[in-house]
């Protein structure tokens, strides 16, 4: 069972060596409620960041532990704001 730990808590993950990290992000954001979009998983000490990767492609085994941390939604643009400088 692969471990993801947070913040505030431990999940167990009965997940295959070639999930992908998109995947992965799914099953996550059910089990936590932390959104796939919002989501930073680091494995000892690097950050994970090709969702198309597989677990095993970077070296994480069912018995290992991974952190998830979230990180702040990207900021939507303000209604009627247009791109380069003041509105027309």
């Amino acid at each position: 069972m692969l471990t993801v730990a947070t913040d505030d808590d431990t999940f167990q993950l009965d997940v295959e060596p070639g999930t992908t990290l998109e995947l992965l992000a799914g099953v996550l954001e059910a089990e936590t409620g932390v959104p796939a979009a919002e989501q930073a998983l680091l494995f000892n000490g690097t950050l994970l960041g090709d969702p198309q990767r597989t677990l095993a492609s970077y070296g994480i085994g069912s018995d290992d532990l991974l952190m998830l941390q979230r990180r702040p939604a990207a900021a939507a643009p303000a209604r009627g704001a247009q791109q380069g400088g003041a509105p027309s």
